[in-house]
């Protein structure tokens, strides 16, 4: 099976990935003040280590390159859900812009009134 190769972009957008997670992740924090938002608590929650939300957070992961550089990182839809319920925000929040549709980059679910969902 050949070996899927990532997009020229995909650093770039695996940095910003990082840092929406840790933005919100830190949001939540100052917000509650509940230490289920540090890194170690949102790995408990979200049923990973400790490690994977550093990776995420970092854009990296556990390999190493031929140069002896971490790897980029490249977190799993089941995982990214799993962050995004452990950080009560919708699963579309945690994606970069780069990411998500033209459609949606204004992320219209967030713009509620009282008797419309916050969901998608």
């Amino acid at each position: 099976m050949p070996q899927r190769e990532t997009p020229d972009d995909w650093p770039a957008l695996a940095r910003q990935l990082g840092q929406r997670v840790r933005q919100l992740r830190e949001e939540r924090k100052r917000q509650t003040e509940d230490r289920r938002f540090t890194q170690e608590g949102l790995a408990h929650e979200a049923g990973v280590s400790r490690n994977h939300v550093q990776n995420i957070e970092n854009a990296r992961n556990n390999s190493r390159g031929e140069d002896g550089r971490p790897g980029v990182g490249n977190p799993g839809v089941a995982t990214l859900l799993a962050i995004s319920r452990a950080l009560e925000v919708e699963f579309l929040d945690l994606l970069p812009d780069g990411l998500l549709p033209e459609a949606v980059r204004h992320r219209p679910w967030a713009e509620t009134t009282d008797d419309s969902p916050r969901t998608l």
